[in-house]
């Protein structure tokens, strides 16, 4: 049964060491997906104007940071991210419930609610264990707790998406890394799924890297993924 919520998000890891690359997969791709994920590597190099630009374009962008830090700190950097314009960032769960606090205030405060906070459960890049307990029950304790302090969200892969829509209903989203189409090698992933799986387990949003950017067609590899999400 398909589970997801209406119009799955798909958006576009620009994880480049370099504008120039990151401009041309945007050219290529945004006429039919305007939807973007900077991480860390990006944000560094070229930073908050090539995202307020990509915004003032039409882009959806998500700031993928994973903010972990004192809640001082956190909340001081959710501040300048929230007047970027960006739809999504996100921060891990394992910074604790004054931490999480800290920056949904400030996020709220310098996006007007704009900008939805995520939060990192277990990285996609991980097993099957986890401190001495299954990725699963990990997952879904983090989600929990991500719901209660009134995050709007997790981070998790596919594997986690089912127990998740259990135990805390449709409207909390999901964005999800860890999506290669099929016959696509798993990479440095570990939890993996294909976009039709995820979708139907109840994805909100789903994040592909390489598949696309590596394409010798991102445009058409673009398009195809959207099909099969229908």
């Amino acid at each position: 049964m398909n589970t997801a919520p209406l119009n799955t998000g798909l958006y576009c890891a620009l994880d480049f060491d370099n504008e120039a690359d990151a401009r041309a997969i945007v050219e290529r791709i945004k006429p039919i997906n305007p939807k973007f994920k900077i991480g860390l590597e990006l944000f560094c190099k070229i930073g908050p104007s090539f995202v307020r630009e990509l915004v003032s374009e039409g882009c959806d962008m998500f700031l993928d940071l994973k903010c972990y830090d004192i809640p001082n700190t956190v909340a001081g950097a959710l501040r300048a991210v929230g007047s970027l314009g960006a739809s999504y960032t996100n921060i891990h769960i394992s910074g604790g419930e004054q931490m999480a606090r800290a920056a949904i205030d400030a996020l709220k405060e310098s996006s007007n609610g704009k900008t939805k906070l995520l939060g990192v459960t277990v990285l996609t890049s991980m097993g099957q264990i986890v401190a001495g307990t299954s990725v699963e029950e990990d997952v879904l304790r983090k989600a929990k707790l991500a719901h209660s302090w009134g995050l709007d969200g997790v981070v998790c892969s596919a594997r986690e998406l089912e127990i998740i829509r259990k135990e805390l209903g449709p409207e909390f989203e999901t964005m999800v890394p860890g999506i290669r189409p099929a016959g696509e090698s798993a990479g440095d992933q570990a939890r993996i799924a294909t976009p039709q799986e995820a979708v139907c387990l109840g994805a909100t949003n789903l994040v592909i890297g390489r598949p696309i950017t590596k394409s010798p067609d991102p445009k058409a590899t673009t398009q195809a993924i959207l099909e099969s999400m229908c």
